[in-house]
Parts: C-alpha cells; sequence; structure tokens
C-alpha cells in the first residue's frame, strides 16, 4: 500500500492485553513528584483532583510501597475503601495488593466494602485468582478493567499451557475460556477480542466461564486445620472438628435430617453434607501434619 500525498489517514492501534507487570512501574522520580504534588496542595478539594488524574486512565504501574505512600498522600475526602479502589487495579502484584488491604483495611466489613466497590470479579483478579463464572457490563468501567486483566491472566496461560503441550481448551485454542456468550449469542473468546472495548459494538453483557491452569508451587502446603476452621466460622459454617463431635456422640443422627426437616434442600446443602459426611468418615486416615 503506498500511502497518499494528501487526505487524513485514521489509525488506530490494539495491542494484545498483557499481565500487568514490574516492567510497568512509574520512576522513583515520577512518582515521588506526583506524591509531592499531593502533600503541597493546601485543600482537599484540589488534593482530590490531582489523586483523580494521577490514577485515572493510566499505563503507569505501582509496587505496594509507591501505593502506599500515595495513599498517605491523598489526605482528602476520600475514604480508605474510595482510595484503595482506585490504587489497586495500578499495583503489578497480588501479593502486595493483598498486604495493602490487610493493612489499611483490618476490619472485615471495611473489605466487604472494597469488594462491593470493586465489584467480585475485579478484585478477584487484583488478588490474583482468575478462575471463576464471568458476567460483565462492559458499558461499566469495572467490569471493562476486569475483562482487561482477564484478558493479561489467559495470554499468560495459553503461553504456558502451549510450552507444557497441555491444551484442556474447549475449542482447541490453548485458552481457558469456556462457554463464551456475548449478548446471549454463542462465540469464541481470545484475548485480542478484549481490545477497543470502548466501541460500540461491544457495550453489552459479556459472559462465560474461566478456568485457570496456572497451579502452585510444588512446595505449597495444604492449608492448616486452624486456619480452615476460622474459614467456615466466617461463613457461618460449622467446624470440622464440632460437626465430627457431634456425628460420634450421637451416631443414631441422621447427618441429612437438620437440612431436610427445614424443607430448604438445594444442591449446595446437600454437597456440604456428602461432603462432611465423606470427611467424617475418613476423619482417622487423614494425615495428622493437615492438622496441625
Amino acid at each position: 500500500w503506498i500511502i497518499p500525498e494528501n487526505g487524513i489517514l485514521d489509525i488506530e492501534f490494539f495491542e494484545k492485553p498483557g499481565v500487568r507487570s514490574r516492567d510497568e512501574l512509574g520512576t522513583e522520580e515520577g512518582i515521588a513528584a506526583f506524591i509531592s504534588m499531593l502533600k503541597s496542595t493546601k485543600t482537599d478539594q484540589e488534593r482530590m483532583l490531582i489523586f483523580d488524574v494521577g490514577t485515572t486512565a493510566t499505563e503507569v504501574m505501582l509496587t505496594g510501597e509507591q501505593a502506599r505512600q500515595i495513599f498517605d498522600a491523598a489526605k482528602s475526602g476520600y475514604s480508605a475503601v474510595e482510595k484503595l479502589n482506585r490504587l489497586l487495579p495500578l499495583i503489578s502484584e497480588p501479593n502486595e495488593c493483598i498486604a495493602l488491604i490487610d493493612e489499611l483495611l483490618p476490619s472485615s466489613q471495611k473489605k466487604l466494602d472494597l469488594i462491593q466497590s470493586l465489584g467480585p470479579l475485579l478484585f478477584s483478579l487484583i488478588i490474583g485468582n482468575p478462575t471463576g463464572h464471568y458476567c460483565l457490563d462492559l458499558r461499566k468501567s469495572n467490569d471493562r478493567s476486569a475483562a482487561r486483566r482477564l484478558a493479561g491472566f489467559a495470554n499468560m496461560e495459553k503461553f504456558a499451557n502451549q510450552e507444557s503441550k497441555n491444551d484442556t481448551s474447549q475449542h482447541g485454542n490453548w485458552l481457558n475460556f469456556r462457554n463464551e456468550r456475548f449478548q446471549g449469542k454463542p462465540l469464541v473468546l481470545s484475548p485480542s477480542w478484549f481490545t477497543g472495548l470502548e466501541s460500540k459494538f461491544k457495550q453489552g453483557t459479556l459472559e462465560f466461564d474461566y478456568i485457570s491452569t496456572q497451579r502452585p508451587i510444588s512446595s505449597t502446603g495444604p492449608m492448616s486445620a486452624r486456619r480452615f476452621d476460622a474459614l467456615l466460622k466466617k461463613i457461618g459454617i460449622e467446624s470440622t472438628d464440632d460437626y465430627i463431635n457431634r456425628t460420634i456422640t450421637n451416631t443414631q443422627q441422621d447427618p441429612y435430617a437438620d437440612i431436610m426437616s427445614s424443607k430448604k434442600l438445594n444442591e449446595t446443602d446437600l454437597y456440604i453434607m456428602q461432603w462432611r459426611n465423606w470427611l467424617s468418615s475418613s476423619y482417622q486416615y487423614i494425615t495428622p501434619s493437615l492438622y496441625s
């Protein structure tokens, strides 16, 4: 193609999404200048404006420590949840996101407020867990952010799958998307589909499942019984030891009776009870280290 000598050439370039990395971190000088501007402003309104400009539509990534410094400098009308809502998507490492959340939002309620603010899908991606069922309204900014972030995971895991020659994809394309639908119509997703999400042709509902093929490193140990029971307590389920003790001391009790009698049996209840029944029967064979 020969470029004409006159006229207007309009070009749109879309780069395939990738996982955000430390290669995209802002310079120390640039971050320091931004923090200095936040500290030098005299009013909350000015500080909020500078914070908004610096954390919106930017490609610059942050370390957890840089985000913490910006958080401290941005003393304004924004709450801790509102500031983290802007900063967390800019942090490249999930572990640093988790550490920052635990440090700055010690209460469970504040964490729930953050999840509600970001949306559970974007929150899961920020902390490094892409597996799940997605129903994204691409008219919403947070859902578009989740889509782009997931596309980066998909690209990374596709290359890993190809290297390991482990293709578990639904469509034979090395990708981990499944059961995709856009506006109710089936399609085959690829990371390149997630470019140009602001286009009017992609303003709709995208629904799919994503099953990550990334596994923990081999040295990763199982969750301790103490932490597992704390998790059960947090979500309102009887602890394993309490259930086993109750079952052993009352051998005549039907483990399904309390649910069946409530007439509210559903698949989740049945699964939990079946799992507990298996666990109680297998308890004596489980490695003691799991419960230490």
